[in-house]
């Protein structure tokens, strides 16, 4: 049986050609030398470095010195099948364009993948099972992984790949080739996205349950189906687990501990926000804010197809319930009672969800359990019935529009002191670059390494570089400034410009003048102040 036999090739396309204009709409246009919206500036530098490590510039060990200079600092990446699909891109056109390019062929895989799945599991016919598949793909959730441009969380197609390799093993036997694919499936799924990693076993187990009690699947099947995802799943589990001995050069988004986390950060879902408002966006931090939101027309698309419950419905129904109660997080407080929910089991059992708290990310497998319920109710008419399934898919998107207006359009802005780092570049004499003020949130510290992409030097810069005091590796970039013979410092140490960012506000003062002291007047504009070390020092 093929995945995508000759019936579907046309609504696909179709699909493929929905979701790119949405995405273009809802970015207010492409710029390939801009950066915002779906572009997430870390994830672009990411880009560049994998295509450096294919080209043999750079370490597949995960160790480099092109941030977090001078010190070698370990990345520990995910998002890995996008990467090595998007870094031969960035070879040719650029890390942004690279960056542009995925995000629209994760679009339209999410798009394809759930389309596939919901044919197979609800019978469907594909033009109805493409529309159903907007609410996923395209539903409020995966709205706000698309606004905050992180990579990793854009790959929905993780999940209904999965499962439709699931059902397959569970339909059609433990075939060598069925079996392979389950695995590099949940390989994939494992490596591109743990965050779809932790909520995959909930729906997993629901399908399962359900293809066992309504088709006789089979315990055998049920327990190699099981086994083989396990199995797949330890690889990178142990991957970003293990422990590493020096700087990570990449942590996750998360707000800073001691401050007050931004309203929009939702580590559980609750219930106003999951059917009638999405919550507050906060642009400054945009990385960690959280869409946890269903399409109220999906929604009740499924109340009037639990009228006529078939199979597929309750299948559906399932996935819903179970997505919803898991998002609520272990408890949750209604008028003066605070609800033990059952995920607190989930926390006694110490799973890793407990570790992260962001329980919210079960939103998405209610959300496909909606996309089944919304092509089955389709089904019941068996001529006229894509008009529904593509009306539901396309409220639903609205829907999500309206709930996250304040999200779009997301703005393309442009890399600011541009032509400065485009200078640093063509500067024949090499060396790196020292980067104030030392500690920066991530927002800040994914633009600078947006700009080491543009010079091509190595950087002090990381991702987030929290607080000073208290890290070594920081403390002694400090020091080179508070002390004596602080260019002929730096140069021994191989840099060649100082970079002061913002240098007019009124905290930068004080880290101006000091500069200044030591090392003379800058050159620059008014988002950067530039130093440049003298050349007879620096070595070549």
């Amino acid at each position: 049986m093929k995945m995508f036999p000759p019936p579907s090739r046309k609504p696909l396309a179709c699909l493929a050609v929905v979701v790119t204009l949405m995405f273009v709409v809802l970015h207010r246009g492409l710029g390939l030398d801009n950066i915002g919206g779906g572009f997430h500036p870390g994830h672009v530098w990411v880009i560049d470095q994998v295509a450096q490590m294919m080209q043999g510039s750079e370490s597949w060990s995960g160790w480099t010195q092109r941030i977090g200079y001078p010190e070698p600092v370990f990345l520990r990446l995910i998002a890995w099948v996008p990467l090595l699909v998007a870094a031969p891109v960035a070879m040719v056109f650029g890390a942004p364009a690279a960056m542009l390019f995925i995000i629209v062929v994760g679009l339209i895989a999410s798009a394809w993948a759930s389309a596939a799945l919901i044919q197979r599991l609800t019978g469907s016919g594909w033009t109805a099972s493409a529309g159903a598949a907007l609410v996923y793909c395209m539903g409020p959730f995966a709205l706000g992984v698309m606004a905050n441009g992180q990579l990793a969380k854009m790959q929905l197609w993780c999940l209904p790949l999965v499962l439709l390799c699931s059902d397959k093993v569970l339909r059609e036997g433990g075939r060598g080739l069925l079996v392979l694919g389950l695995f590099l499936a949940s390989l994939a799924m494992g490596f591109t996205s743990p965050s779809v990693g932790l909520v995959a076993p909930a729906a997993l187990a629901v399908l399962i349950v359900f293809r066992t009690l309504w088709l006789d699947a089979g315990a055998f099947r049920a327990f190699c189906v099981l086994a083989v995802v396990a199995v797949a799943m330890c690889v990178p589990f142990l991957m970003h687990t293990v422990e590493v001995s020096g700087t990570v050069g990449l942590l996750p988004a998360a707000p800073v501990p001691g401050l007050v986390a931004p309203e929009s950060l939702a580590p559980v879902a609750n219930i106003a926000g999951l059917f009638w408002s999405a919550g507050a966006w906060n642009p400054e931090h945009s990385a960690i804010n959280n869409v946890a939101a269903l399409g109220l027309p999906a929604v009740l698309a499924l109340a009037v197809a639990l009228t006529r419950p078939r199979p597929s419905v309750l299948l559906g129904f399932s996935l819903f319930l179970v997505g919803v109660l898991l998002a609520l997080g272990p408890s949750q407080v209604w008028g003066e009672n605070r609800w033990i929910l059952p995920a607190y089991l989930l926390d006694i059992a110490g799973y890793p969800m407990q570790k992260s708290g962001m329980y919210y990310r079960f939103v998405q497998v209610a959300a496909l359990g909606l996309a089944l319920a919304t092509a089955s109710l389709a089904s019941r008419w068996s001529k006229r019935g894509w008009v529904l399934a593509w009306a539901v898919g396309l409220l639903s998107f609205m829907d999500g529009v309206r709930g996250t207006e304040q999200i779009w359009p997301r703005q393309m802005k442009p890399v600011a002191s541009y032509s400065l780092f485009e200078s640093m570049a063509a500067d024949p004499v090499r060396g790196a670059v020292l980067e104030f003020p030392l500690g920066h949130l991530d927002t800040e510290g994914e633009r600078r390494l947006v700009a080491a992409l543009i010079h091509q030097r190595s950087t002090t810069a990381l991702a987030r570089n929290t607080i000073v005091r208290g890290t070594p590796r920081l403390e002694r970039l400090a020091a080179i400034i508070e002390g004596r013979n602080a260019e002929e410092v730096l140069a021994q140490a191989g840099f060649r410009y100082v970079l002061l960012h913002r240098p007019k506000e009124p905290a930068s003062r004080s880290l101006r003048t000091k500069l200044e002291s030591h090392l003379g007047s800058p050159s620059g504009d008014q988002n950067l102040a530039l130093w440049v070390i003298s050349p007879s020092t620096v070595k070549r």
